[in-house]
């Protein structure tokens, strides 16, 4: 690189350089910083930008700096650099040399962020914008690397801004393309560079956009996950609540549901965060009418198995339950999963002593209790509630439970009665009133009784003692005909 730097500058007049020697690399770069001068006008600027990517590290905060410098200055000198400069912008980008075209694409990305859009012509950006689009799949990974950079910084430049929506669905198709490259630092770029049309006035190009988001949640690096997430949160912009979302993208649904799994499962819990809103906020796009019904079903569902997986997390637990509240809505199907959800939810507030999201989940498994009459689902989050600090949550766990006392599976993993009990005994200290199984036993007897020995049945031997206190504390509100029963299932234990 150090040879490019010396052929882009003017030589000290009667100065031979040597490129190897740091010394006239040093004096070559001298000579780089007096370009731009009030009483010089810029021609040197193409010199200058190459020497930001030399790899002298000397050089090229040199050349940096000089940059910096001349993007706050003032003087007709900034307003045109010298129109045989800017051709080798544009030419050099396709030169036969790997140094000549890794150092361009990477010069444009360091005039970028100071250029002011007066500092190229339009009929150069014309053709400099092209160049390095096409540079984004040049076989060396170094000038895909700059180019894919130069494109990004690039964006926020209103000269390059203009052209690049004159034409973006080809230039969409270029990103998405390169957004599969072999390196992650092209990959990323190139994904942050993409920008999905309205999904009405380009169908096709939508389409191009989601899958390479898609594509992108299920990426082994954590900063392009994020990436494409922002990515598809913009894109999904047209979803509105309460609201029917474009046909075109009510047809993507189940990919996007299939990307926002793989990003539930990400090993980052920002990502994890973040796709779990997404999925909420975006639920009208799973619950319209559809044709794909039964394929959004399918992967919702695994959506529910991936999230009962997942460490506890306040935020998480929250969207996923208003998530699944809203799905369950449509589809039915979903209950088991929505009751696994809410399940998880409800434990892990209860034994992190949060009563953040409690009543939520509790609403969730109560509705899908209600969408699935005939199904056994999953209460575990009931049997952890009945050990909660809060009387209401304990007492409307139990009720929930005395109600659907014969669907709990007998392979449902619950908490012991023995750790209920002794949870809620230390809580209560001796009022034994207040438990929220004998509130239940007063105000429907025959279920708590069910329900007593339903919990009875799944008690080790090492808790029997514990079981054998509830019963006794049921028995004090049954009616005389529920005695019997209850003594009979007591001496059992006994």
């Amino acid at each position: 690189m150090a040879a490019s730097v010396l052929e882009a500058v003017d030589r000290p007049s009667g100065t031979d350089l040597n490129p190897d020697d740091p010394e006239d690399v040093r004096r070559a770069m001298e000579t780089v910083l007096e370009v731009g001068t009030d009483d010089r006008p810029i021609d040197g600027l193409y010199g200058l930008a190459i020497a930001a990517v030399s790899e002298s590290r000397s050089v090229r905060i040199a050349a940096r700096q000089r940059i910096q410098q001349l993007s706050t200055a003032k003087g007709d000198h900034l307003v045109r650099i010298r129109g045989e400069d800017n051709q080798r912008f544009v030419g050099d980008i396709s030169a036969d040399d790997i140094v000549v075209r890794a150092g361009v694409v990477c010069a444009v990305r360091w005039l970028a962020p100071y250029a002011s859009g007066h500092l190229f012509p339009r009929d150069v950006l014309d053709e400099l914008i092209p160049a390095i689009v096409d540079a984004l799949s040049d076989e060396h990974r170094t000038v895909r690397r700059g180019a894919a950079l130069s494109i990004v910084e690039c964006r926020d430049n209103d000269g390059v801004l203009t052209l690049l929506d004159s034409d973006l669905t080809e230039y969409l198709e270029e990103f998405a393309a390169t957004a599969r490259d072999d390196d992650p630092f092209v990959r990323g770029h190139a994904l942050a560079a993409l920008r999905a049309p309205e999904s009405s006035d380009d169908p096709d190009g939508f389409r191009t956009a989601i899958d390479a988001y898609r594509d992108g949640l299920s990426d082994d690096r954590v900063g392009i996950q994020r990436t494409a997430l922002d990515g598809l949160r913009q894109a999904l912009s047209e979803v509105r609540p309460a609201t029917e979302p474009p046909e075109e993208i009510v047809a993507l649904a189940p990919g996007i549901a299939r990307g926002l799994n793989e990003s539930l499962g990400s090993s980052s819990p920002v990502v994890r965060r973040r796709a779990s809103e997404l999925l909420w906020r975006n639920s009208s796009l799973f619950t319209s009418p559809s044709d794909n019904g039964e394929e959004i079903v399918t992967e919702l569902k695994a959506i529910g198995e991936t999230a009962t997986q997942l460490s506890p997390d306040t935020e998480i637990d929250r969207n996923l339950v208003n998530a699944f509240s809203r799905l369950l809505e449509q589809y039915p199907q979903l209950a088991e999963p929505a009751a696994s959800v809410a399940t998880r939810t409800a434990s892990n507030r209860v034994f992190a002593g949060d009563s953040f999201g409690k009543e939520s989940a509790l609403d969730l498994i109560e509705e899908s209790l209600d969408a699935a009459p005939e199904t056994d689902l999953p209460m575990d989050g009931l049997y952890a509630a009945l050990a909660d600090p809060a009387e209401t949550v304990r007492v409307r766990a139990a009720t929930v439970l005395a109600e659907n006392v014969d669907r709990a599976p007998d392979s449902t993993a619950v908490q012991t009665v023995g750790d209920i009990l002794s949870a809620h005994w230390e809580a209560e200290s001796d009022d034994a009133a207040a438990d929220p199984l004998v509130t239940v036993a007063q105000n429907d007897p025959e279920r708590a009784a069910a329900l007593g020995r339903r919990l009875v049945a799944r008690t080790p031997d090492s808790d029997v003692e514990g079981a054998v206190e509830l019963l006794r504390a049921m028995s004090e509100g049954a009616p005389e005909t529920l005695e019997p029963v209850l003594e009979e299932t007591r001496n059992d234990l006994e």
